[in-house]
């Protein structure tokens, strides 16, 4: 069987910046990586496969009114490739853009080249192959590469590749975000598509129906903010995590989440006593021995303290303390499965912190028309 040839584009602009200090991608000084010659070798784990990845040279000068450059300085543009080799070791830094790649697999069976060449949208095989693309040879190769690039060299406003949920969004649109096409001998190209393109019909499903709209802020959470703002006069480091944990949450970077609710409790426990005890010296050093106990012990403790925290409430808290733990020590990964669990433990922070409940709206989300008493029946 011929190699079966997959070429992608992966956009890797900053999405945290300021919109008038955008990053396409990786900085570098003094040089950039000059596409294919410049590629690197991944390894996927897999021996009947290859995968490179390579930045291309794209930008151009600056002109001004008069046609002349304005500083000579090379501005990043994806689709003009006009960059002045001679002016790349002058300038100090210079945007790699989106990444590219090439992955080659050379164990296709017959079935799977027969679906991919016909395009056989929906095909088992096709669908098979494509989730075997995407979940096991691209995902945690580019990912472990975008890692390294984020933490190793201090780029960390490079997205990761991410994780393909297909609750979320069908194979077929995934591959579509990541340009994926095939080729059997490299010249031409085809889109790769083992499913239709659009979002998956379960997307409906997986919504908790319209209380999820409740959790954005409402006239009673406004008309409340007042005594939550007097109970709280100063900047909380524990709410700054517990809203990062929030966040890591919402943009399924689970394990982050993890790291930083458990972070929360242990800020938010502090604040709390110290709070309540205020500068009594004396009661402060006689909680040393219960600051030192675990922390589970220390939350089942805690929660006492609240009555609208449940026993089963403070067994999914300890739960996800546990995950944490195991994320750290051990390595394991959480998934959107855990995050009940983890927003147990995040409502028992926001007792501490705020003596009132969590919200956990999501940064993207639908949108619809109901009746009054349609909304009011929802609540």
């Amino acid at each position: 069987m011929p190699p079966l040839r997959l070429r992608f584009c992966i956009n890797l602009q900053d999405s945290l910046s300021h919109p008038l200090l955008v990053h396409y991608g990786p900085l570098f000084h003094r040089w950039l990586p000059n596409g294919e010659h410049d590629a690197l070798v991944l390894d996927t784990g897999n021996l009947n496969s290859e995968l490179k990845v390579w930045f291309e040279q794209r930008g151009f000068f600056e002109l001004d009114k008069n046609g002349y450059p304005k500083n000579n300085l090379i501005k990043y543009q994806y689709n003009r490739a006009e960059v002045d080799h001679a002016i790349i070791p002058h300038q100090a830094v210079l945007e790699a853009g989106p990444l590219y790649g090439m992955l080659t697999l050379y164990d296709c069976s017959g079935v799977e080249i027969n679906a991919v060449s016909n395009n056989l949208i929906d095909n088992d095989s096709y669908k098979r192959l494509g989730k075997r693309i995407v979940k096991e040879l691209l995902q945690p190769s580019i990912n472990n590469l975008l890692s390294v690039l984020r933490t190793l060299f201090g780029q960390y406003w490079l997205p990761l590749l991410e994780d393909w949920d297909s609750r979320k969004i069908s194979l077929g649109s995934y591959c579509n975000t990541i340009h994926l096409e095939w080729s059997f001998d490299g010249i031409n190209w085809r889109q790769f598509t083992p499913t239709q393109l659009g979002c998956c019909v379960s997307i409906t499903v997986e919504q908790p129906g319209p209380q999820i709209y409740c959790e954005y802020l409402t006239e009673k959470d406004w008309k409340e903010l007042p005594k939550v703002l007097q109970e709280r006069s100063k900047p909380s480091i524990a709410a700054d995590l517990l809203a990062s944990a929030h966040n890591h949450a919402d943009q399924r970077k689970y394990k982050y989440a993890f790291i930083e609710a458990v972070s929360a409790f242990n800020v938010a426990l502090s604040e709390f006593i110290n709070i309540r005890l205020k500068k009594d010296k004396e009661l402060k050093d006689k909680l040393e021995s219960f600051r030192n106990l675990p922390e589970d012990i220390k939350l089942i403790t805690i929660s006492t303290y609240f009555p609208n925290i449940s026993p089963i409430e403070i067994k999914d808290a300890i739960s996800a303390i546990k995950l944490r733990n195991e994320i750290i020590h051990e390595g394991k990964n959480a998934s959107n499965l855990d995050i009940p669990k983890l927003y147990q433990l995040m409502k028992i922070i926001s007792y501490l912190i705020f003596a009132c409940g969590f919200k956990h709206p999501h940064y993207s989300h639908g949108n619809e028309l109901r009746s009054l008493e349609d909304w009011e029946n929802c609540k």
